[in-house]
């Protein structure tokens, strides 16, 4: 008797604590699936709004072309990972957190393709604009303001302007190029204002040898050029090539790079 006593209390005992663990184990549930659900929501929303952000970013078709690559791609990369931790994994938190960076990598894109849009449209008005400057017919009143407005500075009693060698010749140096010709051209406009003045072209190369030897053809071109402008009579041209080694200072940077020097003296 005193055996199926100890049998039905033992019996009892495990029943309690089987009881109670199960008990514990609904309350931990309890408390812990809406944090759960609570997670996935957040999950999930973040990863909307980031796949919206991207879609946005796709179909601007104005921006397209202005969209940087780096930041793009940064954005699939982090969207997809915050797909596949969601969906896959199963880990909320760090969906959550993919999703997010995704959106961050997304409208910074669109902040620089928008500058890059403004600033096109900028330089689009620019050119337009000093297009219509240099097509016009009046000319400037007076010789010195037609040297400022075709880039000639004033050093003591002569003016002078240096043209970088990309901005007269060709790619490969051996002829002047349209955009060169359109510069000479409001050279030779200004220079008909002058009475009797000397122009000299020199050509300079950081270079030796052959390099000097180029150059002064390209002093010729030059001087070829201009002087096929009608009303140039009272213009003397005078042409050298010399080898530079000292470089231009440009922007408070030394370069050493090849060019045409042009000085204007006979100016009052």
């Amino acid at each position: 008797m005193q055996t199926l006593n100890k049998i039905n209390h033992s019996s009892a005992s495990a029943f309690s604590i089987a009881l109670f663990t199960f008990a514990c184990t609904v309350i931990f549930m309890i408390s812990i699936v809406p944090a759960w659900s609570a997670e996935r929501s957040e999950a999930k929303a973040d990863i909307s709004a980031a796949q919206k952000a991207f879609d946005s970013l796709d179909k601007s078709s104005l921006l397209k072309r202005f969209i940087p690559h780096k930041e793009y791609y940064s954005a699939r990369v982090y969207l997809d990972t915050a797909q596949y931790q969601f969906s896959e994994e199963r880990d909320y938190s760090n969906a959550s957190y993919f999703a997010v960076m995704a959106l961050i990598e997304a409208e910074t894109s669109f902040v620089i393709a928008r500058t890059r849009f403004a600033r096109y449209n900028k330089l689009k008005v620019e050119r337009k604009y000093y297009s219509e400057i240099a097509r016009a017919p009046v000319r400037p009143s007076s010789l010195k303001l037609a040297m400022k407005e075709c880039g000639f500075y004033k050093e003591e009693n002569q003016y002078k302007r240096i043209f970088i060698d990309s901005q007269l010749f060709t790619h490969d140096f051996l002829a002047l190029s349209e955009q060169g010709k359109k510069r000479l051209d409001l050279v030779a406009q200004a220079l008909k204002l002058a009475r009797r003045i000397t122009f000299n072209i020199a050509a300079f190369t950081p270079e030796s040898g052959d390099a000097v030897a180029s150059a002064a053809k390209k002093a010729a071109m030059v001087e070829g050029y201009l002087k096929s402008q009608k009303g140039l009579a009272n213009v003397k041209f005078t042409t050298e090539a010399m080898n530079k080694t000292d470089g231009l200072v440009i922007g408070g940077e030394l370069y050493h790079a090849s060019g045409i020097e042009c000085t204007i003296t006979g100016i009052p």
